[in-house]
Formats: C-alpha cells, structure tokens, sequence
C-alpha cells in the first residue's frame, strides 16, 4: 500500500526527538524486483553500530515467504546494544500492550518482557485482577 501520511508524521517525529527507529518492509516478492534495493551485511553492521548515535532510519525488506533478507534482520537486531540492563535472573515479567484471537491457534499476547526470561511450559501469574488476585495461567 505504500507509505501513507500518518507514516510519514511518525517517522518525521522520531528523527526530530533523536528516537532510534527501523522500519520493516514485508512482503516485498509481492512487487517487482526494481522496486527493492538489495542490503548487505556491512549496511547492517554499520547501522546496527551507529543506530542510537546517528541520525539515520535503517529499512529491511523482507519476505516471510521466501525468508529473503531476514537473515540481514536478525543480524540487525542481535548486533545492536541493549539500552536497558537485561535482569534475565529476575522472576518474568511481561506487560501486555494487545490481544489476539488466532484461529486455530487461541489467544495470543504481545507486549514487552520487562525482565526475567520466560520459556517454553513455564506457568505464569495474570494480573492483577480488580480485587488485587493474580491467575496461575500456563501454556498448553
């Protein structure tokens, strides 16, 4: 669909209060191959590097179908710098932003892993409720 206004606004704030932002453009084997410049691996060690110092937007273009360029992403995203310690010994803790009904699948979370690690079968608490109660709640 393309970059729309509101896009355009956000992206514009962001550079302009120095917040360090990347955009993902998915499904790019959906438009001809001239629409697309092709990234390297030095584009991504140098924006990973200099991503909070620099004035720049880094843009991956990936396809979830065919995995092209998810391999620079993940480059991407495992060289930058945590800006906040990782507490990875702490109890978890997830804040949730959003819920989704996955057919198939169930209800499915997002949102930010405030600290601690959270794996695979671990049984976690929901909450708190409005009386102050926290839910055991584990993945099946």
């Amino acid at each position: 669909m393309g970059i729309v206004g509101m896009t355009k606004e956000h992206l514009g704030l962001t550079l302009s209060l120095h917040i360090p932002i990347f955009v993902v453009v998915t499904k790019i084997d959906m438009a001809p191959p001239k629409h697309f410049k092709r990234d390297n691996h030095d584009d991504v060690v140098f924006s990973a590097t200099n991503f909070t110092t620099e004035t720049l937007c880094p843009v991956f273009q990936v396809s979830n179908v065919s995995g092209e360029n998810l391999d620079l992403l993940r480059s991407f995203l495992n060289l930058l710098s945590a800006r906040m310690p990782a507490h990875v010994n702490d109890p978890a803790e997830f804040q949730i932003d959003d819920t989704y009904s996955v057919p198939g699948v169930g209800t499915v979370v997002s949102g930010t892993a405030l600290r601690g690690c959270i794996k695979l079968n671990d049984t976690l608490l929901l909450g708190p409720d409005p009386v102050g109660q926290f839910v055991p709640i584990s993945d099946y």
